[in-house]
């Protein structure tokens, strides 16, 4: 059964308050991890009362859940943009994509990773679950264009090659396997990507790469 959506916060219409609070909470857990960091830890950092953070956010779960929630819309919107921006263009769309999955996975450090997977399980389940999705709509519509400018091998359809991209991420890309190898997110992305690309690229679409 798929993972429900991880319930967050809402910010609507947005409040520049809880902006500052999500903003701060990002850099602090992404680089440094979440378990040892405390709701008065952090209002300290951020210069204001624990009872205006707590307004905002009622627990320190809450906040971790609208941090990533956030992490991953701002990932999905960047992505769809170089989609819609280089439609036609595959080597050029694949590069900006490669660069905004580099940026995104290089944000969470291992000890965020670490954290995400021993100490908030069901929101590390969401994570994966959430990334599947936005890879799968992402990498069938560059497929697409790859193939029709000749880069993308035409012999097996771009559903299996979709499944297999997700099967592998989903396996070796997780919290769990990255803590229990000392991976970190950006090496294991890379090395699948790059195993992936040999596989589907035609000759003519490694000479151009």
């Amino acid at each position: 059964m798929e993972p429900q959506p991880i319930p967050t916060t809402p910010l609507s219409p947005p409040d520049p308050v809880a902006h500052r609070i999500l903003s701060a909470a990002r850099h602090h857990f992404m680089a440094h991890g979440f378990k040892n960091v405390t709701m008065d830890d952090l209002a300290s950092e951020i210069g204001m009362s624990k009872k205006t953070l707590y307004a905002h956010f009622p627990s320190k779960s809450a906040l971790i859940k609208c941090v990533l929630t956030r992490k991953l819309d701002e990932a999905e919107r960047e992505l769809g943009t170089v989609l819609a921006e280089k439609s036609g263009d595959f080597v050029d769309a694949l590069h900006q994509l490669a660069a905004h999955l580099q940026k995104h996975s290089g944000e969470a450090q291992p000890v965020f990773v670490r954290d995400l997977s021993r100490e908030e399980p069901a929101l590390a389940e969401y994570l994966v679950a959430r990334r599947s999705k936005i890879v799968e709509k992402t990498f069938v519509r560059l497929l697409e264009c790859g193939r029709d400018a000749g880069h993308v091998r035409d012999d097996i359809p771009i559903e299996f090659l979709i499944a297999v991209l997700l099967a592998v991420l989903e396996t070796i890309a997780v919290p769990k396997h990255l803590v229990t190898h000392n991976l970190s997110l950006t090496e294991c992305l890379n090395q699948i990507l790059s195993t992936f690309l040999h596989g589907v690229l035609t000759e003519k679409g490694r000479r151009t790469l």
